[in-house]
């Protein structure tokens, strides 16, 4: 399948040579081509960028645009008509978030945050005048070809420059890999933490608002040495996410030469072998004996693992640390085990104690009937910096996705004016981006400063430890114990003297 990224009829190329050239001749970064004879094979020079010629020429684009916006994969089209969008009345980006699979239950509040983000600038009049909308999509989570074809619907026919999500790490990877890097497609992710995404080759597409999980790691760790636990177990998903995580936590736990086979173990499940994997790495933590086993993993297969656990007689210790991927409300109800839950403990991005959250958590409440949840405030700030990003171009120019990779890249300026997330200092964030090409904004979101590093995309943030409360049942924040500047801190003491 051949994949090419057009303009909307509406807008027609002349404007959209136009508007783009002179935003890139405004931003100062380099035309990638003048004609098709610049570009490799199998590409042609579109408004001044390389991108994959598409076979059977104008036929297939028109073909393309005759399809539904709105189908299996992408059923909800938020903020416009399909007609306004086709039009140019509105402008189109994506979300592609996990609907179905193992991160489900985070998927749905992360999407929610994104739509609260485009209701809310749509009611101060959307950019310029014309709407905002986000064509939501679901990503599978991972380990099946649902994300890909998502991401392809997302370019082919909805054409956006940018797209929220996806969720997991080893999605991202491999959507960006598959179809948006060829399509020159920005990618900014609420919520996939691997490392491994860092370096990824990514021409300075690929975002993300949450913390890497290299900061999520080193809290872990720093809790473990804390507590004197000399002795652990990391059971982690075989995945992107998965992988690296335990890797950091490896590296930082051997540090101090203690890895030896008798203070460590590694173990890891593959979802298509979940079953017999998990089997054997419950197995080998009863052999073990870990003090404490970090579980890395996503909240439907943490939860069979942690079920598994408690109906494990050999095993002494039921000690579990949890990752980010397992913050979850049904956690709590899908847990058999009123062990497993009393001495769990779980570290996650931090949900910051400023203004900007508080406001972003009221509004979430007063949308959807109920608080925010892990990776919620990322999804809302996410949105918005895609909305300044777009804005920043210029009125009326037809946003790609290197034009606004190079607007995000102007969001993190420690010099420059504040602009606080939401409609307050939305107007004002534009007016700053367009009133000099040379200007930036210093960008406070709802989950934090970011302090964007421009040439990896993503921003430190503080660590914050949780556990379920003995009375409520219910999981409760334990305060931040490492913060973005890397220092470990002791989490508050559990209600109880627990």
């Amino acid at each position: 399948m051949s994949r090419r990224v057009t303009p909307s009829p509406a807008t027609g190329g002349l404007a959209l040579v136009a508007a783009l050239a002179g935003c890139s001749l405004a931003l100062d970064f380099d035309d990638e081509c003048s004609v098709s004879g610049d570009c490799a094979a199998g590409k042609v020079c579109e408004s001044k960028y390389c991108v994959p010629a598409t076979e059977g020429g104008d036929a297939a684009v028109d073909a393309a645009a005759d399809l539904p916006l709105v189908n299996d994969l992408c059923p909800q089209l938020v903020g416009a008509t399909e007609a306004e969008v086709r039009s140019g009345k509105a402008l189109l980006i994506g979300a592609l978030t996990p609907r179905t699979g193992g991160l489900s239950a985070t998927g749905r509040p992360v999407e929610q945050a994104i739509v609260l983000a485009v209701e809310e600038l749509n009611q101060i009049g959307g950019i310029d005048g014309r709407k905002l909308a986000v064509l939501a999509c679901d990503d599978g989570t991972s380990g099946n070809d649902i994300a890909e074809n998502a991401m392809a619907h997302l370019v082919e026919v909805g054409h956006v420059p940018a797209v929220v999500g996806p969720g997991s790490s080893s999605t991202l990877i491999e959507v960006f890999n598959t179809v948006a890097h060829d399509a020159k497609v920005v990618l900014i992710s609420p919520s996939a933490t691997s490392p491994a995404i860092t370096n990824l080759a990514d021409d300075g597409l690929v975002w993300r608002t949450p913390p890497s999980d290299d900061l999520q790691g080193s809290a872990i760790v720093g809790y473990l040495k804390a507590n004197s636990v000399t002795k652990i177990a990391v059971v982690h998903r075989r995945d992107a996410y998965g992988d690296a995580f335990r890797k950091v936590i490896q590296d930082s736990f051997c540090a101090g030469g203690v890895c030896d086979e008798a203070h460590y173990l590694a173990a890891s499940y593959d979802d298509a072998t979940l079953g017999a994997d998990q089997a054997r790495a419950l197995e080998d933590l009863a052999a073990f004996q870990p003090e404490v086993t970090v579980l890395i993993g996503f909240l439907e297969d943490g939860v069979e693992f942690l079920n598994l656990a408690a109906g494990e007689a050999r095993l002494t210790s039921k000690r579990f640390i949890l990752t980010d991927g397992m913050k979850e409300p049904p956690l709590v109800s899908e847990v058999e085990s009123r062990q497993i839950l009393a001495e769990m403990f779980g570290t996650a991005p931090a949900s910051p104690d400023n203004p900007n959250y508080s406001i972003f958590s009221t509004s979430y409440r007063g949308r959807w009937g109920l608080a925010p949840s892990i990776f919620n405030a990322q999804a809302y700030d996410a949105t918005y910096l895609l909305a300044l990003a777009i804005a920043g171009l210029g009125r009326d120019a037809v946003p790609t996705g290197p034009g606004i990779a190079a607007q995000l890249k102007r969001m993190a300026r420690r010099d420059a004016e504040a602009v606080r997330v939401g409609t307050a200092d939305f107007q004002a964030g534009v007016q700053a981006l367009r009133v000099n090409a040379a200007n930036g904004i210093d960008f406070e979101g709802a989950s934090g400063p970011l302090d964007f590093n421009v040439n990896t995309g993503e921003a430190p943030a503080d660590i914050e430890g949780w556990r379920v409360d003995a009375a409520s049942q219910k999981i409760v924040s334990a305060g931040v114990i490492f913060t973005a500047a890397g220092v470990y801190q002791p989490p508050a003491p559990a209600s109880g003297g627990q």
